[in-house]
């Protein structure tokens, strides 16, 4: 993630959809969800911050930018 300006600390907020398969969902049929959301806080996010997500997931960052 590339950005300018510094990131005010305590901010930036992740969240994680992940799943086993490319086919997994969250329908009636299942009687456990297939797909997780994950959230949690980042410590020390700043540009140039890198993650590795697992196979079959996406994520969502948030965070302020100081002025």
């Amino acid at each position: 993630v590339e950005f300018t300006g510094q990131t005010v600390p305590g901010t930036t907020k992740s969240w994680v959809l992940a799943a086993d398969s490319i086919a997994a969902n969250n329908e009636f049929e299942s009687p456990q969800p297939q797909v997780e959301l994950q959230e949690g806080a980042i410590a020390q996010f700043q540009s140039g911050w890198q993650d590795q997500l697992p196979a079959f997931s996406m994520q969502v960052l948030t965070w302020e930018v100081k002025p």
